[in-house]
């Protein structure tokens, strides 16, 4: 019966992973959206607070967690080149028509060839085409241009902020943590041999491993593009597997290793928790099977922590013998490969830029209300290193429906200062979404952007229709 209302794949397509509540990041959201605006009502001008509002909720949507810096870098050039760069250039084609379909095309292909670096450069080039759209819209309008970039960064320099206390608690990112802690778990079992706890220490083994993984796997899904981060860690956990049957190895024949091969298995733990050189490596201790095996297996995991360590065990050195080898083809060729590393896709860059070219037809020729929503969801949705598109665009489309929907009855029932209550309830729930369900995002993302942007040309609940039609 339900699969006759519901089709099964319909069902599973929407159905949101499990995923905890993510309190830390829930508070952070809250606290970089509402700030802003709670200033802004104070003084009894709300728009002071729209702006750095908007960056405060870029930065919390491209947080992903990891050490410090990492996270430093990758919300701060988010900001700037992403959000930043993206809203100057939109407010600069603002109004200019076919002029800025044009544009919009440009800054498209910029996009495509910006998301084959890694997920930070996915992010950017994400960002950049979304705000460059986004400023076709009435915050293109704000005039001046500047104005309008700065009071986004100091959004953006906000949200940082809320990540200090955490680096205080925390200097280094959980997943770097899960999986130092197997390698720590690892010297425990190699120092327990021939003694009661090799068991149990056995088994703290396998959980941590399990753990670890799980931490990484929901990294992973979670981050657009490649992670060279992630990545390694993936790599230094597989190379974990190895060293544990070593270990077990060495168990069964009771060969109790070197205190200085433990103290330097303890060493690699510290290693991954801290991002910092690997230790050198001993030479084995004897020729028996289950020490070869050993050190085998740790000067594998000393490779993946080498600074020369790229995915496939490519060093550097080899990646820029790559890029300096004359390649085939024409200057695009030439430009694609030294850019994207010979990952970028020709149909992607022609596809997004073809895309946002009908979409900025679409939004000039149709009488809409409001355009601007038409060519940031294309932007939005076309972004096949997030996944199926087909997926996006269908999670979106029914998260929109919803959003729309509760955007309307929040501006209908909440004026003033009192946008402050549903302001915190949405932003608090960006980050649960995000882990769950895309579609889930976009139904609490949507009622937020909708009254955010009621707050700087105020239409009342009609606004959310004009988002759900041109959406």
């Amino acid at each position: 019966m339900r699969a006759a209302v519901v089709p099964d794949w319909l069902a599973e397509l929407m159905r949101p992973k499990p995923a905890p509540l993510p309190w830390p990041d829930m508070i952070r959201a809250a606290l970089a959206i509402c700030v802003p605006l709670a200033v802004g009502f104070a003084v009894d001008k709300p728009t002071i607070g729209l702006l750095p509002a908007m960056g405060g909720l870029l930065g919390t949507l491209t947080d992903r967690g990891g050490s410090y810096l990492y996270r430093v870098e990758r919300v701060s050039s988010v900001g700037v080149f992403g959000g930043a760069v993206g809203l100057a250039i939109g407010s600069a084609i603002h109004g200019r028509g076919w002029i800025a379909v044009v544009a919009l095309v440009v800054v498209a292909g910029a996009s495509a060839v910006l998301s084959s670096l890694g997920d930070t450069g996915s992010q950017i080039g994400l960002q950049l085409l979304v705000y460059a759209s986004l400023g076709i819209g009435p915050i293109g309008a704000l005039r001046p241009v500047w104005h309008t970039a700065a009071g986004f960064l100091v959004g953006v320099i906000w949200a940082l902020v809320l990540i200090l206390p955490g680096w205080l608690l925390a200097p280094h990112g959980q997943e770097q943590r899960a999986v130092a802690a197997v390698y720590q778990a690892l010297a425990d079992q190699l120092a327990a041999i021939g003694a009661d706890a090799f068991t149990t220490q056995r088994e703290a083994v396998t959980s941590t491993v399990s753990a670890a993984y799980d931490e990484l796997l929901t990294a992973r899904t979670t981050a657009p593009g490649r992670n060279g981060r992630v990545m390694r860690l993936v790599a230094a956990l597989n190379a974990s597997n190895l060293m544990s049957q070593a270990a077990t190895t060495l168990g069964v024949a009771g060969t109790r290793p070197p205190p200085l091969v433990i103290e330097t298995v303890a060493r690699l733990a510290e290693a991954i928790r801290t991002g910092s050189a690997p230790p050198m490596i001993p030479p084995a201790w004897d020729a028996s099977p289950g020490t070869l095996a050993l050190r085998d297996a740790m000067a594998g995991v000393a490779r993946v922590l080498s600074r020369d360590w790229s995915p496939g065990e490519r060093t550097r050195a080899e990646l820029t013998a790559e890029l300096r080898t004359p390649p085939r083809g024409g200057v695009l060729d030439r430009v694609i490969r030294s850019v994207g590393g010979g990952q970028v896709s020709r149909t992607f860059v022609v596809r997004l830029m073809a895309c946002m070219g009908v979409a900025g037809l679409v939004s000039e020729v149709l009488p809409l209300q409001r355009s601007y929503p038409v060519p940031l969801t294309v932007a939005i949705v076309l972004k096949p290193d997030y996944g199926s598109v087909f997926a996006r665009a269908l999670q979106r489309g029914i998260g929109t429906i919803v959003g729309a929907v509760a955007g309307a009855v929040l501006l209908a029932l909440f004026h003033g200062a009192w946008l402050l209550v549903p302001f915190g309830v949405l932003a608090a729930l960006l980050p649960y979404g995000r882990n769950r369900n895309y579609g889930l995002l976009a139904t609490f993302l949507t009622p937020l952007v909708v009254v955010l942007v009621d707050l700087l040309k105020p239409v009342g609940w009609r606004l959310a229709g004009d988002r759900l039609v041109d959406t």
